[in-house]
């Protein structure tokens, strides 16, 4: 299923000096404009620098077990177990997993461009370039636009990967007495793979009314022969973050825990998996 197409074009001295004069120019903004970048993110991790700081003078470890009145709108630390009310689920393939987050990594069989350029010089200046372009079909977790392939016939793609990549999160997380709003969730990202089973797989397929499988590592398997795919068939892997302990800093806020403002410098809002202090955080 493999194929490759070679083309050689040549340049002339003109146009080589041309080239060059455009590397120069574009080298000298590409120069100007990281300087400037360097000098922008410099500045902005200083001034979150500070921000931390400025909380570390504040913050107040508390127990995640109870919300106490006198804490309200304090920056506290605390440390507890992340739980949800109930399982999460995938609404396209029914997989369920009792964990925090659920996450669903689709990758789509396609066919790929690769390009590869050899320039040897010629006599009076000039320059001939010789590029083969190699086609051949592989795993893409990103939809790969065939249309701009240097011989898009034959090697056509679809336009769509059907199903997207996703991550599903549980209700009702909490630590403690303590809701974790979605900002803080987003910080929980100690994902494992979780395999799909040859059952599960037989619930996607009744589910979808679609030819769905059971694939190597644990996968599904979206299409009629694992072993054999075809351009468009989709492999679709899951990956779970599971419930356990966390600690958190961040402004208690009614029955939640919201951004601290500090002042005008900025906002703190921390989460790491695991137990740890707050000087350590």
């Amino acid at each position: 299923d493999n194929d490759t197409v070679t083309v050689t074009t040549t340049k002339s001295w003109f146009s080589r000096i041309g080239s060059a004069i455009s590397g120069i120019i574009f080298g000298v903004i590409l120069f100007l404009g990281s300087f400037l970048l360097l000098t922008w993110n410099e500045g902005r991790a200083i001034h979150r620098a500070k921000t931390l700081e400025a909380g570390a003078s504040q913050v107040i470890t508390v127990s995640a077990d109870e919300r106490v009145a006198a804490n309200e709108g304090k920056l506290v630390h605390l440390n507890g177990e992340a739980v949800a009310e109930g399982p999460v689920t995938d609404p396209v393939f029914g997989v369920t997993a009792a964990a925090l987050k659920l996450r669903r990594d689709v990758e789509m069989y396609q066919w790929k461009q690769t390009e590869k350029s050899e320039t040897k010089k010629k006599l009076g200046g000039g320059e001939e370039t010789t590029t083969t372009y190699s086609y051949e079909k592989d795993w893409s977790s990103s939809l790969i636009d065939s249309s701009q392939f240097h011989v898009p016939a034959g090697h056509k793609n679809p336009d769509s990967m059907g199903v997207e990549s996703d991550t599903f999160v549980a209700d009702g997380i909490h630590v403690g007495a303590f809701d974790m709003p979605e900002s803080l969730v987003a910080f929980i990202n100690n994902y494992v793979p979780r395999p799909v089973t040859a059952g599960e797989a037989e619930k996607a397929a009744k589910k979808q009314s679609a030819d769905i499988r059971a694939g190597a590592g644990g996968a599904l398997f979206v299409g009629q022969d694992p072993a054999n795919p075809k351009v468009g068939d989709l492999r679709v892997k899951f990956q779970t973050a599971a419930p356990g302990p966390v600690s958190i800093i961040a402004g208690q806020v009614g029955h939640t825990l919201e951004p601290f403002a500090i002042g005008e410098l900025g906002t703190i809002e921390l989460l790491k998996t695991g137990t740890f202090s707050a000087a350590s955080m």
